[in-house]
């Protein structure tokens, strides 16, 4: 601590400098908690896919891949809404792709790889403002993802 004594003030000097010992634990307790966080991510991301795979839209899906889900069911199942803009459907359709790449379930990769396409193709069916932005929603409040009404 140094006095300034032209103002009458005290100045405390920090001390900046961590021991090497300091610095070394530091490093270690960081790792771990890097290490902590990895983990508990890839128990959220394991979980999150979990819950995917038990959706009724994925489950029908499994059962017939040609399938064209209710986008109200797929909306659900995506946790968006069903007139939710296409880069909407696009973000969320890659993110649960990138789970599935991570954890390498081949069966949810087919899955967005269709979905993926289906929304591609509903893409080019709507009208585009000058600026690429929709229009109007991804779908007609009537019609399936795919463009098939429901049975």
């Amino acid at each position: 601590m140094t006095t300034d004594k032209s103002k009458g003030r005290v100045k405390v000097k920090e001390e900046a400098q961590l021991s090497k010992t300091t610095q070394r634990n530091l490093a270690r307790a960081t790792r771990n908690l890097a290490k902590i966080f990895e983990e508990n991510l890839r128990e959220l991301e394991d979980s999150r896919l979990d819950q995917f795979k038990k959706k009724a839209v994925f489950v029908r899906w499994q059962a017939d891949s040609e399938m064209n889900p209710d986008k109200w069911d797929l909306a659900s199942a995506l946790r968006c809404l069903p007139n939710s803009p296409s880069s909407v459907w696009h973000e969320r359709l890659e993110t649960l792709k990138a789970d599935a790449q991570l954890h390498g379930d081949s069966e949810v990769l087919r899955f967005t790889d269709r979905m993926l396409a289906l929304v591609n193709e509903q893409d080019k069916k709507n009208a585009y403002s000058e600026h690429g932005e929709l229009t109007y929603p991804l779908f007609s409040p009537s019609e399936s993802y795919g463009g098939k009404e429901k049975k």
